[in-house]
């Protein structure tokens, strides 16, 4: 029927009047939105400069939302509340994982900085020197030597069996050498209580194996991605759900709970969502508004401010 209706008149892309028939089904609307648009689109329209599904996709919205429509002037209407209020929502839905992505590697780049140890060899040296400090006549360290403990491999038997030889001095060139088992666990609280020697240890690796500055690069291109995501339109976010939740969060105020009024409502919300999603109604569309109003912009303005967007 809208073919034949625009049938030798300014027409509309095929694909674009397929989508919304399938939501239209009262002539009497039909023809009245044809008519606007036949006028509308032969003032502001004229040479085919603008989009003509913009034009009508609008004139739709004010036939099918004729009370929201009006206070779009005021930015009161559905429309201003989805682009000014409902987009952030749906934006702050599609970089949620991004944003809590960014939390979790600054604050792994923090604890990498935070560590203050300068060397592995100089973490082993706080373990080692709060051994001695209660034992000061130490021999060994399982059976290793203070200066060969230090090394890694010799250090992790000390995790597993910490075990140290004490002197014991009686005279001049007379003593003995007792061993006495170490709780590692309290030695390692004493030392740092937040952080085991594993996990600093662990930082320690992660900073002299660059790996500071590879999660640098990913936070830097993490902000990158959200500033991209910050700066998409309205229909380019939506096709990032990968459900029909954002139309929960545009039509999430609605009281009407009447069965027969809410079918009717049904269709009418179901076909401003396909021209949402599919950027017919665009975030220019208060430029389109406009023109519908007393004291409008005269075409010239009109297209001046359509180019400067």
């Amino acid at each position: 029927k809208l073919r034949e209706m625009l049938k030798g008149k300014p027409s509309l892309p095929s694909p674009y009047i397929n989508d919304i028939s399938l939501y239209i089904h009262d002539m009497r609307l039909l023809k009245n939105v044809v008519n606007e648009y036949l006028i509308y689109n032969g003032i502001i329209n004229h040479e085919n400069k603008r989009k003509s599904i913009f034009l009508f996709s609008i004139i739709l919205y004010k036939n099918l939302f004729t009370k929201e429509f009006s206070k779009e002037h005021y930015r009161e209407g559905l429309l201003s509340k989805t682009f000014n209020e409902k987009k952030e929502l749906i934006l702050e839905n599609v970089i949620k994982d991004k944003i809590e992505q960014r939390a979790n590697l600054i604050n792994q780049k923090n604890k990498i900085l935070s560590e203050t140890a300068q060397s592995e060899t100089k973490l082993r040296e706080e373990y080692i020197f709060e051994i001695q400090k209660n034992n000061p006549s130490i021999k060994s360290i399982c059976s290793y030597s203070i200066v060969d403990i230090l090394i890694e491999e010799n250090f992790s038997q000390l995790l597993n069996e910490p075990q140290i030889e004490i002197y014991y001095e009686y005279t001049f060139h007379n003593y003995k050498v007792e061993k006495k088992q170490i709780d590692f666990n309290e030695i390692q609280k004493k030392v740092n209580p937040e952080k085991t020697y594993k996990e600093r240890l662990e930082l320690i690796k992660q900073r002299n194996s660059k790996n500071q500055l590879k999660i640098e690069l990913e936070i830097s291109k993490n902000e990158e991605e959200i500033e991209k995501s910050k700066r998409k339109k309205l229909s380019e976010l939506i096709k990032l759900y990968k459900d029909n939740s954002w139309e929960d969060i545009i039509f999430n105020n609605d009281d009407d709970k009447t069965e027969s009024k809410d079918k009717k409502l049904s269709r009418e919300k179901k076909l401003l969502m396909l021209l949402l999603r599919k950027g017919y109604i665009e975030e220019n569309y208060p430029l389109y508004i406009s023109y519908f109003y007393e004291g409008a912009l005269i075409y010239k303005d009109f297209e001046f401010l359509l180019n400067v967007k």
